[in-house]
């Protein structure tokens, strides 16, 4: 007998940017019935993007504090620049720290698709984004950081002014990037929370055979293993099982 009305297999606390409009329909779109999303958005006074990013995380506890009495099972931290400009090892302090002080394991996006990558054995990487220059360069240094060998990287929005730009941005961009190029990596990775992303993996899957995730997916596969939601296609790579009924 379920013990909750909603999410009676499992409650996940999702934590996007604040003017991000793709985490939750994204992530809605790949759970299950019996997993309820609960959102909590991550906040930045900083007018400056890179200082926002650095502060989401940074001060991961006060957005934590917003859920109140809410028993979460996991929490999804959906925003990978953070990760990229802080490094690894910062972000696995807090998040270790924060996992121990609220009872519930924390998951970052950066740490679901490393999680990914290794579970289908990836080794090179063709990075595509819609940064800024300066936020595409730190994502290319985490993923070689985290030791892939990066075979080609491209951005449709370098000259950014802001990373709020990339909310207005047109997957179909990226899409024809990935249609057009093909540099022969394991994986193609679509980084970034902000963008639409899961139509362009269906559009590259009825084109090609390449194997594409982007961050909302992983993100959502990460958070299901850890709750014990993902089923019986456990030994499936994350990506087309999830996607399939989008």
């Amino acid at each position: 007998m379920p013990t909750t009305e909603y999410g009676s297999k499992a409650r996940l606390g999702i934590g996007p940017p604040q003017a991000n409009p793709t985490v939750e329909p994204e992530i809605a779109a790949l759970l299950p019935d019996t997993v309820a999303m609960h959102v909590s958005r991550l906040t930045s006074k900083q007018p400056a993007a890179r200082d926002r990013l650095v502060e989401y995380l940074e001060q991961l506890d006060v957005s934590l504090d917003r859920f109140d009495t809410l028993k979460l099972d996991a929490y999804g931290f959906a925003c990978t620049g953070s990760t990229y400009l802080l490094g690894s090892e910062q972000e696995q302090r807090i998040v270790a720290r924060l996992s121990e002080a609220r009872g519930y394991p924390i998951i970052t996006c950066a740490m679901a698709i490393v999680d990914a990558l290794k579970f289908l054995g990836a080794k090179t990487l063709a990075i595509y984004s819609p940064y800024p220059s300066w936020l595409h360069d730190a994502s290319t240094n985490y993923w070689q950081a985290q030791g892939f060998e990066i075979v080609a990287t491209h951005t449709i929005n370098a000259n950014a002014g802001d990373t709020r730009e990339i909310y207005a941005q047109d997957p179909r961009d990226v899409a024809a990037l990935l249609m057009e190029s093909d540099p022969g990596a394991d994986i193609s990775l679509i980084t970034g929370t902000g963008m639409p992303s899961l139509g362009i993996i269906d559009l590259v899957a009825a084109a090609s055979d390449r194997t594409v995730l982007c961050s909302n997916l992983c993100l959502a596969w990460r958070l299901l293993k850890e709750v014990g939601a993902w089923g019986p296609a456990d030994a499936a790579p994350p990506g087309y099982p999830l996607l399939k009924g989008w």
